[in-house]
């Protein structure tokens, strides 16, 4: 799975985990594998969605399985971030189903 990221003012600007580089430039996001994910965020990046991100890619990517409720998904075809509600995706904004 990929999760997006954002780096902090305090972040390490460039890192090499697992063989990847990340550059953090102010103001722009970068989508990591889970693994390099959680080694970005132990070094000042952020997760953009939440702790219970389902990650991030297109509507057709939407995962449907092995997820709880409240989980996030950022759908980068809508360019929408999205909230598991146990049986739908729902915009957090308004409820209706995405």
């Amino acid at each position: 799975m990929t999760q997006r990221l954002l780096p902090s003012s305090t972040a390490k600007k460039t890192m090499t985990v697992n063989g990847r580089v990340y550059t953090a430039t102010a103001g722009t996001t970068q989508d990591a594998i889970d693994g390099d994910a959680a080694m970005l965020c132990a070094n000042g990046w952020f997760n953009v969605a939440s702790c219970a991100s389902a990650g991030v890619g297109t509507t057709a990517q939407r995962p449907t399985t092995g997820l709880v409720l409240g989980s996030t998904y950022l759908d980068t075809t809508t360019a929408a971030l999205i909230v598991w509600d146990g049986a739908t995706w729902r915009n957090p904004s308004s409820g209706a189903a995405a």
